[in-house]
């Protein structure tokens, strides 16, 4: 058994509900670790240029976890649609190791390698 089945549905729930609050907590870090350095004094343009860089960032980050947030409540939906496990592009089953790494994966490999050409 290598794909997805409907009696898994409640472990995936589960692990679907657990991965929104990992996601949730690392947003929240990290804009409470931004909160104290919008405070400091800068004392040169060293500092200045590392806390733009730092900020920048954090956004990039924050910016990519509120991305997987949002992968994980589609993952959800599709869940309770009886749509989970399946590529939104080809229509094949997603592997199950897959799915049990990234539960709010979209495609399966062979499409996700595609949509990665296509990004560079």
């Amino acid at each position: 058994m290598d794909t997805f089945e409907t009696p898994m549905s409640a472990d995936f729930a589960e692990l679907l509900l657990r991965r929104d609050a990992e996601l949730r907590r690392a947003l929240q870090a990290l804009s409470a670790d931004d909160e104290p350095a919008q405070n400091q004094d800068v004392s040169d343009f060293k500092d200045l240029a590392l806390r733009v860089n730092e900020a920048a960032v954090d956004e990039q980050q924050a910016d990519r976890l509120e991305a997987n947030l949002a992968q994980v409540a589609a993952a959800r939906q599709r869940l309770g649609a009886g749509r989970f496990g399946t590529c939104l592009d080809c229509g094949g089953e997603i592997d199950l190791r897959r799915l049990l790494a990234l539960p709010e994966v979209e495609y399966c490999m062979a499409c996700q390698q595609r949509h990665e050409g296509q990004g560079h």
